[in-house]
């Protein structure tokens, strides 16, 4: 059993770059892999591609964990497009991607979560008055940075209420998606995302106009 701790860390200058590093990876992955296909007809593993592609300025499980990201997309991909034949295989680069880490880049140190970014780069330092998680996600909201921790939970210390079970899944485009054997609930994030957007928009317009008036004016 899992369960996942939500807290909003800002934005940085060291943040920025890592998120760049993560989708450039991302999108480095994403060319090579569609051109081998174009031009080789070879479709890569996901272990061939770990292999060759990796970041100097992320440690080696972030990176890994990049890669990965993608070929999860085209695993959803193959099933979705069972039933969809119109669904599209992930082909869109990224300027900037999610920056994941492992349990192997992750120490906790008086107060202090330190997230390795390989040997030579400063670690990402964020305060924590929490126990130590098992992997960080770390992604864009729209406004700032938010850290996804993951603990693993103990069976022992989750207490039912019911007989039955109900799985929930989170995720970006698709908010929650419930499961208890018989039924399927979606909630779908697409038009809170969408006015989010908007609104951020229109601030920076608006700012955009604001900046070029003088005072008084």
């Amino acid at each position: 059993m899992y369960h996942v701790r939500r807290v909003n860390i800002g934005k940085t200058a060291q943040l920025d770059e890592l998120a760049h590093a993560c989708g450039d990876l991302y999108s480095k992955t994403i060319v090579f892999f569609w051109r081998t296909v174009r031009h080789k007809g070879i479709w890569l593993k996901c272990a061939q591609m770990e292999k060759i592609f990796t970041s100097e300025k992320l440690h080696a499980h972030t990176s890994d964990a990049t890669v990965q990201a993608f070929f999860a997309s085209l695993k959803s991909w193959r099933k979705r497009r069972k039933s969809d034949p119109n669904a599209h295989p992930p082909r869109r680069r990224r300027w900037y991607f999610r920056i994941e880490y492992k349990d192997s880049a992750i120490t906790l140190e008086n107060g202090d979560l330190r997230l390795s970014n390989g040997r030579g780069n400063d670690p990402l330092v964020l305060p924590w008055k929490w126990d130590e998680p098992k992997t960080v996600v770390i992604h864009w909201t729209g406004t700032e940075y938010e850290a996804l921790a993951t603990y693993r939970q103990d069976e022992s210390e989750c207490k039912p209420m019911g007989d039955e079970v109900a799985g929930i899944d989170l995720g970006e485009i698709h908010m929650a998606v419930s499961h208890d054997g018989e039924n399927t609930h979606i909630l779908n994030g697409r038009l809170l995302r969408s006015k989010r957007q908007y609104r951020n928009k229109l601030i920076a317009t608006m700012s955009k106009k604001i900046s070029r008036t003088k005072k008084g004016s």
